[in-house]
């Protein structure tokens, strides 16, 4: 790992130290999950418009095993948290003698790192085994480079290196908070006697009730005898500075990531209004825009973007599940579908992961009859041979008596 950064606040963050911080951990732990459980596939672009490319080579690899060690579910775990901490994550992409790829393997983020050959071309450098092992020297083309935000558009900036002020402030205040609550720093309240005591009468109280309520036993009962009294002491403003500290520090360590704070442990001010709110908004502003840096390098780097196959396929994550909601808005936004003509019952079915029906209307599109314009519905008159009805009613019998009204 890289070499400790001291910061004002007396703590060195490194990419260690800053996991050691619960919110660091907790983000990382939601981005990290919450790319690696998408299902990832590549698609055949067609006349009318995509389909997954159940066979080919990359559609093993990229939906559910890159590499014989691992699943999909662990290797973008990995590859998004390298990504997060240290602002770069690289891949090795391994080829069989066609060419083809044959299995996709992370590389360490901390001892990889790209660089210029003597001819001016990009290539990359990572050291095999430990952090001490020899150096090897791998071709642009044998690696996929995913990078966060950058200054020069080759290597990422580390979100912990960027942010290692706030980051040692929210460290040294937890371990500020351990050692005041450890140690009793603030005492709890004041424990008064009836008269007088001597300092070796003091001193004896004192270490009982220290014995008996103090440490692992706060928060026992205490039974007092005579006219002894314990008097609770409230937060001195001090105490609620700390905490606001601690509050303002987490909320900074969310902004970092771009995680809403109620998914990063803190629901102080959650509600029903506005947690999927929030949920859109990570999906909108987070989630979106880091699939977008992981589906740009691959597409660059393993699909074709020369040849005839040019063009005709592209790999990207399916979000599909993260956009649902809830099953009442599930449904409402299905049936709506089904109104219009968006879905057959079949397709909300697949949608759903039920088996779907063998019979033919069951992936026929339908449409409300005043969504149809007026030359379909004429031609449909036509062919049903819907006759207009007369607008004035038959004459009556003569015979009849007439009756005026």
């Amino acid at each position: 790992m890289t070499g400790s950064n001291a910061t004002n606040s007396g703590e060195a963050i490194n990419h260690d130290t800053a996991m050691r911080i619960v919110t660091v951990y907790a983000c990382i732990r939601v981005l990290s999950q919450a790319v690696a459980s998408l299902p990832l596939s590549i698609y055949e672009k067609t006349k009318n418009g995509s389909r997954e490319a159940d066979s080919h080579p990359l559609q093993y690899l990229l939906s559910t095993e890159p590499n014989v060690e691992m699943d999909r579910h662990a290797f973008w775990s990995a590859i998004v948290t390298g990504l997060l901490i240290t602002g770069n994550a690289y891949v090795r992409i391994v080829r069989n003698a066609a060419g083809q790829v044959s299995e996709l393997f992370p590389l360490m983020p901390t001892i990889t790192e790209p660089y210029r050959l003597p001819n001016g071309t990009l290539a990359y450098r990572t050291q095999q085994g430990q952090s001490n092992g020899t150096w090897k020297t791998l071709d642009a083309d044998s690696v996929c480079h995913f990078r966060l935000l950058s200054m020069d558009g080759i290597k990422g900036l580390s979100p912990i290196q960027q942010a290692r002020e706030a980051l040692g402030l929210s460290r040294a205040a937890e371990k500020a908070g351990a050692k005041l609550f450890g140690n009793g720093a603030r005492p709890g309240g004041l424990l008064m006697a009836p008269t007088g005591l001597n300092p070796e009468q003091k001193e004896s109280a004192k270490k009982s009730w220290e014995m008996n309520h103090g440490g692992s036993n706060q928060g026992g009962t205490a039974v007092l005898s005579g006219d002894w009294k314990y008097q609770p002491l409230a937060l001195s403003p001090e105490d609620s500075q700390f905490i606001q500290t601690r509050a303002m520090q987490r909320t900074e360590i969310c902004a970092l990531y771009g995680v809403p704070p109620n998914m990063a442990g803190d629901t102080t001010r959650l509600s029903n209004n506005n947690h999927e709110q929030s949920s859109l908004d990570f999906i909108t502003n987070t989630l979106r825009p880091l699939l977008s840096i992981l589906e740009g390098e691959l597409n660059r780097k393993l699909v074709p973007q020369i040849g005839r196959k040019a063009g005709a396929y592209f790999i990207a994550f399916d979000i599909t599940e993260r956009l649902r909601g809830d099953f009442a808005t599930q449904m409402q936004g299905f049936a709506l579908g089904k109104q219009n003509g968006w879905y057959s019952s079949n397709d909300i079915r697949r949608k759903l992961g039920e088996n779907t029906i063998d019979d033919p209307s069951a992936d026929v599109y339908t449409t409300a009859v005043n969504m149809a314009n007026s030359d379909q519905l004429i031609a449909q008159a036509k062919t049903e041979n819907i006759d207009e009805q007369p607008l004035n009613p038959p004459n009556q019998d003569d015979n009849e008596p007439q009756t005026n009204y």
